[in-house]
């Protein structure tokens, strides 16, 4: 999975090497985490836009009313209207993709619902297969969100989104360490 990029939480980064482990060791388990991944980043992004989630909505729903929020096309783009017609029917495979992945973690993940034990079992090339749709997914639903937050900042600020005022706070202030991580903070 390759969107690892811009600010992203920890219990999504979690989930990312999670998914590329399960591919291999537990195939199985790597239909549920597909789903969780795509349900925590377009609840991620609609929290970010201040519209959160209904606990109450499933995937699908989760997915189609985080689609509904982001604009989908650069600002001032030529011919709108066309490339909006098209961009909508792609988002539409996406959300036929989203509905696939219940599907699969439903009846073959290795966590949900629980299933017979001797029931039939998908293999790694059907968890690569989930583990991509989700990247596609998500990488797309996550870089335009933050494309647009760039344009017009959402409810919640990130460090990254202020590369000026963080060099110049920065130069202005000591640095501290925290773990690996060095900071610079305020001058008494």
């Amino acid at each position: 999975l390759n969107f690892l990029d811009g600010p992203i939480v920890d219990i999504i980064e979690q989930q990312v090497r999670a998914i590329e482990d399960a591919i291999e060791r537990v195939p199985d388990f790597a239909f549920d985490l597909a789903k969780t991944l795509i349900e925590s980043v377009c609840k991620t992004i609609l929290e970010d836009l201040g519209h959160p989630a209904d606990p109450k909505w499933d995937a699908p729903r989760i997915m189609r009313e985080t689609t509904a929020f982001l604009e989908m096309l650069p600002a001032g783009h030529p011919n709108a209207q066309k490339a909006r017609e098209s961009i909508t029917t792609t988002i539409n495979g996406l959300h036929t993709a989203v509905q696939g992945l219940c599907e699969l973690r439903n009846d073959y993940g290795l966590s949900s619902h629980g299933r017979d034990a001797f029931s039939a079992r998908l293999d790694v090339r059907q968890a690569t297969l989930a583990a991509q749709a989700a990247d596609t997914i998500v990488s797309f639903l996550y870089r335009i969100h933050r494309d647009a937050a760039m344009q017009t900042p959402g409810v919640r600020v990130y460090y990254d989104d202020h590369a000026d005022f963080n060099e110049a706070f920065d130069g202005q202030n000591d640095i501290i360490r925290l773990r690996s991580e060095e900071r610079r903070v305020g001058k008494s």
